[in-house]
């Protein structure tokens, strides 16, 4: 008795099916590619918007919890400095103030840039206010550009962070 092979219980795909599946995927992420192309800036510029609204949120509880003035001071169009102001004026360079971190949007976000004016500095006061020690507070807003759009953040004189 010979027993005979039954090609019917084969399971799988052929090579040439999965090449064709490969080919029609290809063909369709060469269509979708230039359309994420924007979306992926939008995203970009968002979080580097957050990256910074996280940095304030940090600075103002810092500076209450230290009980000591902690602000951020735009570099140039890519950079910025968080530092204790112990000097209280905003000035990073000035004699005694630490510098806490200087941070670079570049790496993660490189097509964004600030298009806040360089040395806008941000204050926080021990009690989260956004002043100065001789009582000047600010409404500052820290600008964002790429070319997924523009977006921006608000602090006001009480303190509170709001990305725009």
């Amino acid at each position: 008795m010979t027993s005979m092979v039954n090609n019917t219980d084969k399971k799988g795909f052929s090579l040439v099916e999965i090449m064709i599946v490969i080919a029609i995927m290809a063909i369709l992420a060469g269509i979708a590619a230039p359309f994420m192309q924007p979306y992926m800036a939008q995203r970009r510029l968002s979080g580097a918007a957050r990256q910074v609204h996280t940095d304030l949120l940090a600075m103002r509880m810092q500076a209450a919890g230290e009980n000591k003035w902690i602000a951020l001071n735009v570099d140039d169009a890519q950079q910025y400095t968080i530092f204790r102001d112990h000097a209280k004026t905003g000035v990073k360079s000035s004699p005694g103030n630490e510098i806490l971190a200087v941070k670079d949007l570049h790496p993660t976000y490189h097509d964004v840039t600030f298009t806040s004016a360089a040395n806008t500095v941000v204050p926080f006061a021990p009690n989260g206010t956004a002043c100065f020690s001789d009582g000047s507070c600010v409404l500052a807003t820290l600008g964002f550009s790429s070319p997924g759009g523009t977006k921006s953040i608000t602090v006001t004189p009480a303190g509170a962070a709001k990305i725009n």
